[in-house]
């Protein structure tokens, strides 16, 4: 597949952005995770940990680990399990259906990952292999990011990276069901002012099409 051309400087991607990612990938796995991380908006790390008992079919929703609403033990206190959030997919996603037939003839079981390390089955999908997949695909598709760099504060011309599919997810959530309030319990936000950012994404996109730029 040839290069989007001139490439195109972006805080989100656009469906059209990852159908072109998903396709220039080979292997079953990846394009399922690549498409879990789509369509859940889930974060990288959260959708690398995915196990088969949690997808549910009959809801056509996936559960996930929530990272950020996992309180941290103190010295004194015992380790707490992750929690889980309930992502409800569109109605026409085949995903959950797509997984479980993908368990199947990989012989994946309850309790295994669904997405194991390259390196070893036991450990989930490296989220640093799934940012060299991202970024080397999104290069060759001419996709670029504008991060700052933390350590001298300068401004970097980036590959696009995994964390940009959920900005997107997000943007397309807000724009389907136009309630935020919904859309911060689907990315797992602790706080509604998060989710305002995405909504910041969805006006500039909608300026966009309406003044054709």
């Amino acid at each position: 597949m040839q290069a989007w051309g001139k490439s195109r400087v972006t805080e989100f991607l656009r469906p059209s952005e990852v159908e072109a990612l998903i396709s220039l990938v080979s292997l079953d796995g990846d394009r399922l995770l690549l498409r879990s991380l789509w369509e859940t908006g889930g974060r990288p790390g959260e959708v690398a940990q995915l196990l088969p008992e949690h997808i549910d079919t009959k809801s056509n929703c996936i559960l996930l680990r929530n990272f950020k609403q996992h309180k941290r033990k103190t010295p004194t206190s015992p380790k707490l399990p992750v929690p889980l959030k309930r992502v409800y997919l569109f109605p026409e996603s085949t995903l959950c259906t797509d997984l479980v037939e993908y368990c199947k003839i990989n012989h994946i079981r309850t309790g295994e990952w669904i997405f194991p390390s390259r390196m070893n089955s036991a450990k989930p999908f490296n989220t640093v292999t799934l940012w060299r997949l991202v970024t080397k695909l999104s290069s060759n598709l001419g996709i670029r990011y504008i991060k700052k760099d933390k350590r001298t504060g300068e401004y970097l011309n980036k590959p696009a990276w995994p964390h940009l599919l959920r900005h997107g997810s997000a943007v397309v959530q807000l724009e389907r069901t136009n309630r935020i309030d919904v859309v911060r319990d689907q990315l797992g936000h602790s706080s509604v002012r998060t989710t305002e950012i995405y909504a910041t994404l969805t006006d500039e996109s909608r300026r966009k099409i309406v003044q054709g730029t």
